[in-house]
């Protein structure tokens, strides 16, 4: 079963869960990482045990339990909030990557850096910057599709 593997993660993320006080109630979990803070709510069932790391290299291992694993609805929950667990470590962490593989022919593509200044106080500016994708089939108008890089910079003049 799934909900019962254990979560190891470095040292580096943190899982800060609120019990709920009745079983009916939402456990509160925010999971804070190198690459940001995730929250979820989790059914009151469902139980965190968080195990600290012993020694300064180990990883600090986190189980998920549920209150009667008898019932199924519990069960389902049990290896979903495992799932979700486990992925908001992954995404805080490590971030993830997702791999663009365009194959065939009838169409462009085009990979454009759009860097943006924007004027933040009176002496500085605000620096983002992103990817735009453009793609072009015959016949069809251009579609374009912009992503917002997670990093900022900030500049004086």
């Amino acid at each position: 079963m799934i909900g019962r593997r254990l979560i190891k993660f470095a040292n580096e993320v943190s899982i800060h869960h609120v019990p709920a006080k009745k079983v009916t109630g939402t456990t509160a979990v925010t999971v804070k990482g190198p690459l940001g803070e995730l929250n979820i709510g989790l059914p009151g069932y469902v139980n965190l045990n968080v195990i600290p790391a012993t020694e300064p290299d180990a990883k600090i291992t986190c189980s998920v339990t549920v209150a009667d694993p008898k019932i199924a609805k519990q069960r389902a929950m049990w290896g979903t909030s495992r799932a979700l667990l486990s992925n908001m470590i992954i995404g805080v962490h490590e971030g993830y990557t997702v791999p663009l593989r365009l194959e065939g022919v009838g169409y462009r593509v085009f990979f454009i850096y759009i860097m943006k200044r924007h004027r933040w106080k009176k002496e500085s500016y605000h620096l983002s910057w992103g990817l735009q994708i453009q793609l072009s089939w015959t016949f069809l108008r251009a579609l374009k599709y912009q992503f917002q890089h997670h990093k900022e910079s900030y500049c004086k003049e």
